[in-house]
């Protein structure tokens, strides 16, 4: 069994009954319908993009991007056999859910945590990157992983997921995959692109503050305006984002607002607003070439930075950092996975992980309790 449940227009919107389903690694992919495995090269996915972006899809399509794939995409040998790149979906069946109201909260045991000696280890070692002219900044991030209880299935916590329709993000997103019996979940508030009427959008976010509850939005957002450690960390992003957005051709990104806010539970964001058309003929391929994966989860430039955060991270992030490229009906976008978790029910272990831009202005004690609230901001869907 595999489905998947996302929020659109104020509904709660499941696809199932697989018409398509494959897992693709480096050098083979699991056919989720026969089982099968074949051995092909990770190109077999990538050529199947190479087709004009407004081709219309005949099923809902849900293509689970891995963030190792930006190591392909960027011709690097930084990528494990047993590491997965994508998950491509397409369904038979839609239907509508309804959200529940009475679900018990879940119960996470940390199990793995990360230290405050660690984590300023790891930014002092990244912070020389920048000093030697390496990078411009970078987003350093870590796993916390949890363990619960044995007795929860796929549909526990869907019902818990659904449970919290209100706090659900406009990328938010439920995956289960019956062939690894895993659950990919995300309260993704951050859009990697979305296209629409002949246009490309994208709306990096980058600079956090907690939310304060005694403020109204405008006196939150003014505080996160003023923190100059924010505002150069978002533009140096919106700036790659937009030399990514003109990779595409022809180069003639605008930037249409420079600073918006963006309340998600327990913080507000701030993020910056980029578009451009597109010509007929642009290819799906050329998109993901483009702009995967998404500059304010690597830093800038992205493709050395990318080699930085392979060393100071020592791990793949997986599921972690890429994006669920979403086509149904009118909808063609793709999230950027953050605040998402990996949920092996074999193990019963949940793996949620969170992170934060690196700059020159950094405190690193911020930055650790930013990363904490991020970490806290996602589970509390779960857990209260």
């Amino acid at each position: 069994m595999t489905f998947v449940v996302f929020p659109y227009r104020g509904k709660l919107i499941k696809l199932d009954q697989l018409d398509y389903g494959r897992i693709y690694y480096r050098d083979f992919y699991i056919d989720l319908l026969s089982k099968a495995k074949k051995t092909e090269s990770i190109e077999v996915f990538l050529n199947s993009l190479d087709r004009v972006y407004t081709s219309s899809e005949s099923n809902p399509r849900v293509v689970h991007l891995f963030y190792e794939l930006g190591f392909i995409l960027q011709n690097s040998d930084s990528v494990n056999a047993d590491d997965i790149l994508a998950i491509d979906l397409r369904f038979k069946n839609v239907s509508f859910l309804n959200s529940e109201s009475r679900v018990s909260p879940i119960e996470l045991k940390l199990i793995k945590d990360v230290s405050f000696k660690d984590y300023e280890f790891k930014i002092k070692t990244g912070l020389n990157e920048i000093k030697e002219g390496n990078c411009y900044q970078f987003n350093l991030t870590y796993d916390f992983a949890f363990q619960f209880s044995k007795k929860l299935s796929a549909e526990h916590f869907l019902s818990k997921f659904i449970s919290k329709k209100e706090k659900l993000a406009n990328y938010a997103m439920f995956s289960y995959i019956g062939y690894l019996d895993k659950i990919f979940m995300t309260n993704s508030p951050e859009c990697l692109f979305e296209i629409k009427n002949n246009e490309i959008y994208s709306r990096p976010i980058k600079g956090t503050h907690k939310w304060d509850e005694s403020k109204t939005l405008d006196e939150n957002f003014l505080n996160l305006t003023r923190d100059k450690k924010c505002e150069s960390e978002l533009f140096m992003i919106a700036d790659l984002i937009r030399n990514d957005l003109n990779r595409i051709y022809p180069p003639n990104c605008q930037v249409v607002a420079k600073k918006l806010p963006l309340k998600v539970p327990h913080l507000i964001h701030q993020y910056s607003l980029l578009k451009k058309p597109l010509l007929p003929n642009t290819s799906q391929k050329e998109i993901l070439f483009s702009l995967f994966p998404g500059g304010s989860v690597t830093g800038a430039p992205k493709k050395r930075v990318m080699k930085i955060l392979k060393k100071l991270e020592s791990r793949s992030r997986s599921f972690y950092c890429g994006s669920t490229w979403l086509t149904y009906k009118n909808l063609n976008c793709a999230s950027i996975n953050i605040r998402s978790a990996q949920i092996d029910l074999k193990r019963s272990e949940l793996l949620s992980s969170a992170g934060g831009g690196i700059t020159l202005r950094s405190d690193p004690y911020k930055e650790y309790l930013e990363m904490s609230y991020k970490r806290d901001s996602f589970l509390s869907i779960l857990t209260t």
